[in-house]
């Protein structure tokens, strides 16, 4: 009869197979939790930063889209005549210059701008590596 009881005491201090499959799909579950959170604070992490950085592009462009307009008008007025040098001309022609050297500079950085913004914007619409996990582990067969 002893030998029964002892076994019986360390068989209710030993968890069952079933137990402990059950105790592993409650701390998933827990874990799967945390990592959802974690997720959520990072895409609205990222949703702020899209739309800060959608509205400061979008401004500076329209802001560089006019000053590229306005001076690209300047400059047909020169070459076409209308605007006319006096006795300054060699002032103008140096102003002339600069201005056409801003307005390349200005479209070489809208360039550059918008290629930051696109490689920005793709590695923050990868999925991380815990998430990518979780997946896989659900969908593993039980």
């Amino acid at each position: 009869l002893l030998p029964w009881v002892i076994a019986g005491r360390y068989a209710s201090h030993v968890a069952s197979p079933v137990t402990r499959v059950v105790n592993m799909l409650k701390e998933l579950d827990n874990k799967l939790e945390s990592e959802a959170e974690t997720e959520k604070d990072l895409f609205q992490k990222y949703q702020c930063w899209a739309e800060s950085t959608v509205n400061e592009k979008t401004t500076a462009v329209e802001k560089a889209n006019q000053r590229m307009s306005s001076l690209q008008t300047y400059i047909s007025d020169v070459e076409a005549g209308k605007i006319t040098f006096t006795a300054d001309k060699d002032n103008l022609e140096k102003e002339l210059a600069g201005i056409r050297s801003e307005l390349a500079n200005i479209t070489t950085e809208r360039t550059e701008e918008h290629k930051k913004y696109e490689i920005t914007k793709r590695t923050w619409r990868r999925p991380s590596p815990d998430s990518r996990r979780s997946l896989q582990v659900w969908r593993q067969p039980v």
